[in-house]
């Protein structure tokens, strides 16, 4: 993939990695798929190597896909967290849709000939895209939107793996900034793969180079903060929703229930499609089903931004 670097209007950088196709789209109308790795990840994620990268289905299917680095990642500048304000989910949400997005739709949009872009989060990524896709409802935006697809999250973290942990190091954190937070990378394999056969040996050769410190921040909103407010958020967004939970994921209470629970959350949106992934982890996309994983994903993304190119003919022959 190609490392790519933005200017906002708000003066910072945002960068990231893109894949376009040397091909054209297969499909009349073509999605730009934005991708929004979790915490303790780059957008390196989605290119972590030749086996586990999303640049072949994105060249087989003629869809352009963007890996943007979140704010305080790769050399993207770190945004003024206030404390005093909204949680750091809420107020990475609001800085994705307010500034990140519209740049990469203003910068890319008509070059790629895109209809629309389709956002997908995993883990952290996942919330803070349910917060853009939810500003996105508010009013005018500068870019189209058409569909959220999300992974490794849901309504309710297990919280017996970091919640003691952070609680007790929130009265040791500089309230002024963002407090890094290193997870050794053992751990972290041991945490999102839960068993050897669920990846294959060689993403092991990968994942300390992959690996990035967190923030405290983004860990204690996620495991604390989120279950209370991420309903005020999901219920307002409208267009289509994927939502993707691995089997064998053990950093959230996972059961038939729980997957219900979070995808009603969504009570205004077009259509939600949820299931759980059988034997697959939380970082789905490094295990032995990413690549599948990955192709439904696209397959989504072709489906939300033809619904919504269809929906804007009728609109508009309507009115004619």
């Amino acid at each position: 993939m190609t490392e790519i670097s933005i200017k906002l209007t708000n003066g910072s950088l945002l960068t990231g990695k893109t894949h376009f196709p040397s091909s054209s789209m297969l499909s009349t109308f073509t999605p730009l798929v934005v991708l929004i790795h979790g915490g303790g990840y780059d957008a390196n994620y989605f290119d972590a190597n030749d086996k586990h990268t999303v640049r072949y289905l994105s060249e087989a299917l003629g869809i352009p896909l963007i890996a943007l680095n979140r704010p305080g990642y790769g050399s993207t500048d770190l945004w003024h967290f206030d404390k005093g304000k909204n949680s750091f989910i809420q107020q990475s949400g609001r800085w994705l849709h307010e500034f990140a997005l519209p740049a990469v739709w203003a910068e890319f949009g008509k070059s790629l000939n895109v209809s629309s872009i389709v956002l997908f989060g995993h883990s952290v990524g996942g919330a803070i895209s349910v917060v853009a896709a939810s500003e996105y409802e508010r009013g005018a935006s500068q870019y189209v939107l058409s569909g959220l697809a999300i992974s490794g999250m849901g309504s309710r973290p297990e919280t017996s793996t970091f919640g003691p942990m952070l609680q007790q190091m929130e009265s040791t954190m500089d309230s002024t900034k963002l407090n890094p937070l290193s997870v050794p990378h053992e751990a972290k394999d041991t945490i999102t793969f839960h068993t050897e056969y669920t990846f294959d040996p060689d993403i092991l050769k990968e994942t300390q180079r992959l690996g990035r410190d967190s923030s405290f921040e983004e860990l204690y909103d996620i495991n604390l903060l989120w279950p209370n407010y991420w309903e005020s958020y999901s219920k307002t967004i409208q267009v289509p929703v994927l939502y993707t939970m691995g089997q064998l994921d053990k950093l959230w209470h996972l059961s038939a229930e729980t997957v219900e629970e979070f995808s009603r959350g969504f009570s205004s949106s077009a259509w939600v499609e949820t299931r759980i992934l059988q034997n697959a982890p939380h970082c789905i996309e490094l295990s032995l089903h990413g690549t599948g994983f990955i192709l439904r994903e696209l397959g989504f993304a072709l489906e939300c931004t033809t619904r919504l190119a269809i929906e804007e003919k009728m609109h508009n022959a309507r009115r004619a």
